[in-house]
């Protein structure tokens, strides 16, 4: 099995994990690296917003302050209300039904968010890792929703800037459980930084992406992943763990190649 450099996986990895909603949604993201360009295809947008708000319309019933459990869907739910709630062709677009239950979300991430930036589970208290995984989905919202930035969410733009920068902290600095999590903290933190930039988390993704990538022919890795993946104890492919930082690549243009 041989060593991969850097170089090598920014270009097998995707820029486009779910690159938008609309040709402005996330503008705020780049679409293209070394030169190749993402084109939104209108008939699928139109699937994708309907498949969307389908979930809004169950999440609009499901939500509310009396039975928030905290998950990674948690984050989830955020992106899809935030989702619905900026884009033009949905159904929900700038809905009053939306903000609330938003407001709920948020409130509950507050309240299970610890000191140093972690957040709680019953399977891995104030774990770097776990953050990461909820992290990505709530850099997804917070780009939608700041690009949006109505007055009705002015507030909840402010609130989730904290949790996110407050969880980016502990990702600069915290460790791993598995050799695979290095590439959800690095997704996380290149989402973060494409949010709110700020060189350490470049830095830190330097960091972890300096060890290297070692893959096989089939493009796994051999060891814990395999492990996790196959005996059904995990969600999450290799490449929806590493496809965010690749973000890096085209982020850290004012900081030289990643």
């Amino acid at each position: 099995m041989g060593k991969m450099q850097r170089n090598t996986f920014i270009k097998m990895t995707s820029l486009a994990t779910l690159a938008a909603l609309s040709n402005n949604l996330f503008a705020a993201i780049p679409l293209a690296v070394n030169n190749h360009h993402f084109v939104l295809d209108d008939d699928m947008m139109k699937r994708l917003a309907t498949a969307n708000d389908k979930q809004v319309e169950a999440l609009l019933r499901s939500v509310s302050a009396d039975n928030f459990i905290f998950s990674r869907k948690v984050g989830s739910d955020l992106a899809c209300l935030a989702a619905s709630y900026c884009y033009t062709g949905s159904a929900y677009y700038q809905s009053a039904l939306i903000v609330p239950k938003l407001e709920i979300l948020i409130e509950g991430l507050e309240k299970c968010q610890t000191a140093d930036g972690t957040f709680n589970n019953s399977a891995n208290p104030e774990s770097p890792p776990d953050t990461a995984f909820l992290i990505e989905y709530l850099n997804a919202a917070a780009a939608i929703l700041i690009k949006n930035n109505s007055d009705a969410i002015t507030n909840i733009n402010s609130r989730i800037k904290k949790i996110i920068v407050r969880s980016g902290e502990t990702l600069v600095t915290g460790g791993i459980h598995t050799p695979n999590h290095r590439w959800v903290v690095c997704a996380a933190l290149a989402g973060i930084h494409a949010i709110y930039p700020n060189k350490k988390y470049i830095d830190r993704i330097e960091d972890w992406l300096g060890e290297g990538i070692f893959m096989d022919s089939d493009g796994l890795r051999e060891g814990v992943l395999e492990e996790v993946v196959e005996s059904g104890g995990g969600d999450v492919t290799f490449f929806e763990c590493v496809a965010g930082a690749v973000d890096a690549a085209a982020i850290a243009g004012t900081h030289g190649a990643v």
